[in-house]
Protein backbone atom coordinates (compact mmCIF):
# COMPACT_ATOMS: atom_id res chain seq x y z
CA UNK A 1 0.00 0.00 0.00
CA UNK A 2 1.15 3.66 -0.61
CA UNK A 3 1.57 5.63 2.10
CA UNK A 4 1.70 9.50 1.24
CA UNK A 5 1.33 12.63 3.47
CA UNK A 6 -1.69 13.84 1.62
CA UNK A 7 -4.45 16.59 2.45
CA UNK A 8 -8.14 14.88 1.40
CA UNK A 9 -9.82 17.45 -0.61
CA UNK A 10 -13.23 16.86 -1.30
CA UNK A 11 -14.44 17.43 -4.73
CA UNK A 12 -18.43 17.65 -6.33
CA UNK A 13 -17.87 15.96 -8.99
CA UNK A 14 -14.97 15.42 -11.30
CA UNK A 15 -15.17 18.42 -13.38
CA UNK A 16 -14.20 20.83 -10.45
CA UNK A 17 -11.56 18.56 -9.53
CA UNK A 18 -10.28 18.80 -13.25
CA UNK A 19 -10.68 22.50 -13.03
CA UNK A 20 -8.15 22.81 -10.04
CA UNK A 21 -5.46 20.10 -11.19
CA UNK A 22 -5.40 21.76 -14.42
CA UNK A 23 -5.36 25.38 -12.72
CA UNK A 24 -2.65 24.33 -9.89
CA UNK A 25 -4.59 23.92 -7.02
CA UNK A 26 -4.13 20.46 -6.26
CA UNK A 27 -0.93 18.44 -7.17
CA UNK A 28 -2.34 15.22 -7.46
CA UNK A 29 -5.78 13.75 -7.49
CA UNK A 30 -7.91 10.52 -7.76
CA UNK A 31 -10.38 10.33 -10.38
CA UNK A 32 -12.28 7.96 -12.80
CA UNK A 33 -10.03 8.09 -15.67
CA UNK A 34 -12.51 8.54 -18.71
CA UNK A 35 -13.16 11.54 -16.80
CA UNK A 36 -9.04 12.57 -17.34
CA UNK A 37 -8.53 11.13 -20.67
CA UNK A 38 -9.64 14.26 -22.76
CA UNK A 39 -7.19 16.46 -20.97
CA UNK A 40 -4.53 14.15 -20.60
CA UNK A 41 -4.45 13.84 -24.97
CA UNK A 42 -4.36 17.55 -25.07
CA UNK A 43 -1.45 18.07 -22.76
CA UNK A 44 -3.10 19.63 -20.22
CA UNK A 45 -2.69 17.28 -17.55
CA UNK A 46 -1.10 13.82 -17.16
CA UNK A 47 -2.63 10.68 -15.98
CA UNK A 48 0.45 8.36 -14.56
CA UNK A 49 -1.05 5.21 -13.07
CA UNK A 50 -4.51 3.69 -13.17
CA UNK A 51 -6.62 0.36 -11.87
CA UNK A 52 -5.59 -1.44 -14.98
CA UNK A 53 -3.15 -0.46 -17.73
CA UNK A 54 -5.17 0.41 -21.20
CA UNK A 55 -3.69 0.11 -24.59
CA UNK A 56 -5.57 3.07 -25.59
CA UNK A 57 -3.50 4.99 -23.07
CA UNK A 58 0.09 3.68 -24.02
CA UNK A 59 3.14 4.38 -21.27
CA UNK A 60 0.10 4.54 -18.53
CA UNK A 61 1.14 2.25 -15.87
CA UNK A 62 -1.36 -0.04 -13.72
CA UNK A 63 -1.01 0.88 -10.37
CA UNK A 64 0.12 -2.52 -9.91
CA UNK A 65 2.82 -1.89 -12.34
CA UNK A 66 4.29 1.19 -10.61
CA UNK A 67 4.41 -0.67 -7.60
CA UNK A 68 1.24 0.44 -5.67
CA UNK A 69 -0.66 -3.02 -4.42
CA UNK A 70 -4.14 -2.74 -3.34
CA UNK A 71 -5.67 -0.31 -5.43
CA UNK A 72 -7.17 -2.72 -8.17
CA UNK A 73 -10.61 -1.06 -8.46
CA UNK A 74 -12.09 -0.53 -11.89
CA UNK A 75 -14.12 2.34 -12.62
CA UNK A 76 -17.63 1.76 -13.66
CA UNK A 77 -20.77 3.64 -14.28
CA UNK A 78 -24.58 2.33 -13.77
CA UNK A 79 -27.93 2.64 -14.74
CA UNK A 80 -30.26 3.52 -11.52
CA UNK A 81 -33.78 3.93 -10.94
CA UNK A 82 -35.82 4.78 -8.00
CA UNK A 83 -36.99 2.13 -5.38
CA UNK A 84 -40.22 0.42 -5.81
CA UNK A 85 -39.94 0.05 -9.79
CA UNK A 86 -41.94 -2.64 -10.83
CA UNK A 87 -39.67 -5.47 -11.81
CA UNK A 88 -40.75 -6.02 -15.45
CA UNK A 89 -39.99 -2.49 -16.37
CA UNK A 90 -36.53 -2.95 -14.42
CA UNK A 91 -35.89 -6.03 -17.21
CA UNK A 92 -36.95 -4.42 -19.91
CA UNK A 93 -34.97 -1.50 -19.11
CA UNK A 94 -32.06 -3.74 -18.50
CA UNK A 95 -32.69 -5.75 -21.79
CA UNK A 96 -32.47 -2.44 -23.99
CA UNK A 97 -29.12 -0.88 -22.25
CA UNK A 98 -27.74 -4.49 -22.60
CA UNK A 99 -28.88 -4.19 -26.24
CA UNK A 100 -27.36 -0.30 -26.58
CA UNK A 101 -23.98 -1.39 -25.08
CA UNK A 102 -23.60 -4.63 -27.38
CA UNK A 103 -23.71 -2.01 -30.64
CA UNK A 104 -20.26 -1.85 -32.22
CA UNK A 105 -19.79 2.06 -32.19
CA UNK A 106 -21.45 2.25 -28.96
CA UNK A 107 -18.72 -0.09 -27.83
CA UNK A 108 -15.77 1.77 -29.83
CA UNK A 109 -17.41 5.25 -28.27
CA UNK A 110 -17.18 3.74 -24.75
CA UNK A 111 -13.38 2.49 -25.69
CA UNK A 112 -11.92 5.47 -26.79
CA UNK A 113 -13.07 6.71 -23.55
CA UNK A 114 -11.63 3.74 -21.68
CA UNK A 115 -14.45 2.30 -20.66
CA UNK A 116 -15.53 -1.51 -21.35
CA UNK A 117 -19.13 -2.26 -21.64
CA UNK A 118 -20.05 -4.46 -18.55
CA UNK A 119 -23.28 -5.81 -19.59
CA UNK A 120 -25.01 -7.70 -17.24
CA UNK A 121 -28.27 -7.76 -15.08
CA UNK A 122 -28.96 -5.83 -11.82
CA UNK A 123 -28.47 -8.29 -9.54
CA UNK A 124 -24.77 -8.59 -11.37
CA UNK A 125 -24.18 -4.71 -11.32
CA UNK A 126 -24.99 -5.72 -7.56
CA UNK A 127 -22.72 -7.43 -6.57
CA UNK A 128 -19.71 -5.41 -8.42
CA UNK A 129 -21.15 -2.58 -6.22
CA UNK A 130 -20.78 -4.47 -2.73
CA UNK A 131 -17.50 -5.77 -3.80
CA UNK A 132 -15.83 -2.27 -4.51
CA UNK A 133 -17.92 -0.89 -1.45
CA UNK A 134 -16.30 -3.61 0.63
CA UNK A 135 -12.49 -2.69 -0.75
CA UNK A 136 -12.52 0.63 -0.43
CA UNK A 137 -14.04 0.41 2.99
CA UNK A 138 -10.91 -1.40 3.75
CA UNK A 139 -8.54 1.27 1.94
CA UNK A 140 -10.34 3.74 4.20
CA UNK A 141 -9.76 1.72 7.85
CA UNK A 142 -6.43 0.76 6.78
CA UNK A 143 -5.51 4.46 5.56
CA UNK A 144 -7.28 5.91 9.10
CA UNK A 145 -9.02 8.85 7.84
CA UNK A 146 -12.17 10.00 9.71
CA UNK A 147 -15.68 11.68 8.26
CA UNK A 148 -15.91 15.21 8.56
Amino acid sequence: MLRADAVPVPYRGAGPLVQDLIGGQVSVAVSGVSDLIPYHRAGKLRIISMSAASPLLPGVLSFSQAGIDGLELTDFLGLYAPAGVPSDRVTRLNAAVNSVLAMPEVQQTLNEQALVPAHGSPDEHSRRLSKVGTALGALVKDSGATAQ
